[in-house]
């Protein structure tokens, strides 16, 4: 087949011009042209310019599910068309089109194809593209390229429909994401047979091919993966026969082996266990080893330990998946078809800007938001979510990494975030569940043992049965023994303290020091010396022990729940050294978290005698800002009105705390209804910044009752991980009948903190 040139590409394409719409259309004959159905709606003509004219053309076919219309023009165009691909084509990918901005010019954009199968963000069929000029240009309208055809290998894979765009600015896109409707759909609309040759990869019977090796109880997975490889124009071979093992190769499986010019392993336990895989194998990795141009590409379908031949290769990960599909199929496509250098390292390039997204956020609710964005559009790497579940379980919020597990399959990790999420939900014998038949499944896994021991320990600080102890304390010794893992080290010799075996409490922390002492310095996070400050707490040297503390805290900035998980341990081992168990919460201090409840500032239209007059908001928001600094407020939670509320919020966020807003209604209509003059601008700038929960009345309660108790939850939950109380500040103007006194009483009668701050007076007072 022809290379395909940009001058090619461009002159097949055209600006199509439909009412108020512009889009591009691509040539799949002398008289007719592809475009997006929604460049076109349902107009019965447009007007075309291709190869400097401008022609009628009709509508003759649309398909709104999958974006596509036909327009046959009104005479020949003498361009080369362009053709279509039978199937998707991973890689590299470029396209010529329209935008607005341009004015007519037509502009270039290349990229990676992420995920061949995909959504868009209305779930149909797509697929998703990647592209840097894309994420470059997040300021401006890409507006325009809808229908611009999607070339890889010569064949249109596609053609550009839609961007990932932000919610207020329709048309700029975010992440560098787009989405494309599928030559299937395309070869449907056009009538074109499904099953049509034309993939640029496809070689002729008897040629070189590609071996699968497989256990036979894996045969459903491995014809899909020969079905998806053959697609996408590889030669594959793949053995049906029920092979007995033997002295020798069967005949048909050797000519296989002979003739292949690579192979993939589906990896399992059972394939690992079988003398017939393993002869098999073992002739894959000798061509590996002496035939430079032999590929030979492990898939891990299980969670197996490999032996040291296979773990010294890399390999694709499909533990969990039901089948081979997603961006890991794409990948083995790039290293099959040859094209594993830029496109596949701009794929996992793609990957790594989205890890560094979820790890930018620094909120439960902006991580979980970030997340559910990325999952409704996007194919999600294992990993992202993976790393999302783990920072929400750091961020407090193991609720939603329950939610985001969910969708990450089967894997070692999942199962291990899975365990850790319930067990901070409460549900600890679940959790327990779930790591037992884990450890069962691989066994010595240090993270996995170490995360059951701590499940076991978990069960005796909530219910003080020494049997748990035991437990726990024996498989935390088991792991440290066997591997040396210094997580389940420093819990053995804690556990050992807690038990009455000082002997060994001591020696195993003497141990740790020495293992610890000889860790690079650049993989030293905050657990590291964390386990280092409880060893030295252990061996009862104080002065080490805040030092390798203070380092943990300083490591661990933002991350106060795993502060407070510290702190707790400390004070445990204190008192069992014989040290005040707060001879380090000067170190390990986690913020606090407020609720507020106060006055509205008063309407111009009030009638009634002054309460919250204008002219005391600078005193009252010196007030506020005098209580977040002396209580080292770093989480609030309030409604949004007029006065106090907005300034309890404002001068929260100045020093970078965050805030929960509880409304009775959705935000616009609360805007509407209760804020007035330059209070509504306040609001607005708070509200991108803020987590909004929208209050549900329960029998018997009003819409602020609800706003009340709602208030209180939220700062609870805030407060629980942190191991603090929740605590309440109000403004006040002493007045016993009104809806704040009623908040202050509702707080009294459940034995929290509350702080008020009197309008009309200059200091605040502590109730």
């Amino acid at each position: 087949m022809p290379t395909l040139s940009m001058d090619n590409l461009s002159a097949a394409c055209g600006l199509i011009l439909c009412g108020q719409e512009q889009g591009t259309g691509y040539l799949v004959s002398p008289t007719r042209m592809v475009t997006c159905y929604h460049v076109v709606r349902q107009e019965k003509s447009a007007n075309v310019r291709i190869a400097g004219q401008e022609l009628p053309a009709s509508v003759t076919k649309i398909d709104e599910p999958s974006d596509c219309a036909v327009l046959e023009l009104t005479k020949p165009v003498d361009v080369t068309p362009l053709r279509i691909a039978s199937g998707p084509v991973p890689g590299e990918w470029r396209s010529f089109g329209f935008p607005g901005v341009a004015r007519g010019t037509g502009i270039t954009l290349v990229g990676t194809v992420l995920a061949a199968n995909a959504s868009d963000v209305n779930q149909q069929p797509s697929m998703q593209l990647y592209s840097d000029q894309v994420a470059a240009g997040t300021a401006a309208s890409v507006s325009g390229f809808s229908g611009s055809p999607v070339v890889a290998r010569n064949l249109v894979i596609g053609h550009l429909k839609r961007i990932l765009e932000e919610k207020d600015k329709p048309s700029r896109p975010i992440y560098g994401v787009l989405f494309a409707t599928q030559a299937a759909a395309i070869r449907r609309i056009l009538g074109l047979p499904e099953d049509e040759a034309v993939a640029p990869l496809a070689r002729p019977a008897g040629e070189r091919h590609f071996l699968i090796s497989y256990r036979s109880n894996q045969a459903a997975w491995a014809r899909e993966l020969a079905d998806n490889l053959t697609r996408n124009g590889l030669s594959v071979f793949l053995d049906q026969e029920q092979l007995v093992p033997g002295g020798t190769l069967a005949t048909s499986l050797e000519k296989g082996l002979t003739n292949a010019q690579g192979a993939v392993a589906l990896i399992t336990k059972d394939w690992l266990n079988s003398p017939w895989c393993q002869q098999e194998a073992a002739v894959l990795l000798q061509r590996s080893v002496e035939e430079k141009d032999f590929k030979l590409v492990p898939l891990l379908l299980e969670d197996v330990s490999l032996p040291a031949i296979w773990a010294s290769r890399l390999y694709l990960d499909f533990r969990g998946q039901p089948g081979p599909r997603g961006p890991a199929l794409d990948r083995l496509i790039l290293a099959l078809a040859g094209d594993e250098g830029p496109a596949a390292r701009e794929a996992e390039r793609a990957v790594q800007r989205l890890l560094n997204g979820v790890k930018a956020q620094v909120t439960a609710e902006r991580v979980y938001g970030f997340w559910n964005r990325l999952q409704r559009t996007i194919i999600v790497d294992n990993r992202i979510a993976e790393c999302a579940a783990d920072r929400l379980i750091s961020l407090g919020r193991p609720d939603y990494a329950l939610e985001v597990i969910g969708a990450t399959g089967e894997s070692v990790r999942a199962r291990q975030l899975k365990g850790n999420a319930l067990a901070k939900t409460g549900r600890v014998e679940d959790a327990i569940e779930v790591l037992r038949q884990l450890e069962a499944e691989a066994p010595g896994d240090p993270e996995t043992r170490g995360m059951l021991a701590a499940r076991y320990r978990q069960m005796w600080e909530s219910t003080g049965e020494r049997s748990w102890l035991i437990e726990a304390r024996e498989t935390y010794k088991l792991c440290f023994d066997l591997t040396g893992s210094t997580y389940c080290g420093i819990n053995a010799a804690s556990l050992a303290l807690m038990d009455g075996k000082t002997p060994e409490a001591l020696r195993i922390a003497g141990q740790l020091i020495s293992k610890l002492e000889v860790v690079d310095e650049a993989s030293r996070d905050r657990w590291y010396y964390a386990t280092a400050g409880e060893a030295y707490l252990i061996l009862n040297d104080l002065a080490s022990a805040r030092e390798a503390y203070r380092r943990a805290v300083g490591k661990a900035a933002g991350l106060y729940q795993d502060i407070a998980v510290m702190r707790q341990g400390v004070r445990r081992t204190c008192k069992a050294v014989g040290q005040p168990e707060s001879s380090l919460d000067d170190i390990l201090t986690t913020p606090a978290v407020f609720a507020f409840f106060g006055h509205s500032v008063d309407a111009p239209t009030r009638e009634k005698p002054p309460r919250f007059p204008k002219g005391q908001v600078g005193r009252v928001s010196a007030d506020i800002r005098a209580v977040l600094d002396q209580y080292r407020v770093h989480f609030g939670v309030s409604s949004a009105c007029s006065g106090g509320d907005l300034l309890f919020l404002g001068e929260l966020l100045k020093r970078g705390g965050q805030v929960t807003i509880v409304l009775p209604m959705e935000p616009e209509e609360f805007r509407e209804t209760f804020l007035f003059g330059s209070w509504a601008e306040r609001f607005d700038k708070i509200l991108p910044s803020a987590v909004v929960r929208i209050a549900q009345p329960r029998t018997h309660e009003d819409v602020w009752d609800a706003c009340r108790r709602e208030i209180r939850d939220a700062a609870c939950d805030i407060a629980g991980p942190l191991q603090e109380p929740a605590q309440l500040l109000v403004l006040w103007d002493g007045d016993a009948r009104n809806y704040v006194k009623r908040a202050i009483d509702y707080w009294e009668e459940l034995g929290d903190p509350v702080i008020k701050i009197m309008l009309g007076q200059a200091d605040s007072a502590n109730a």
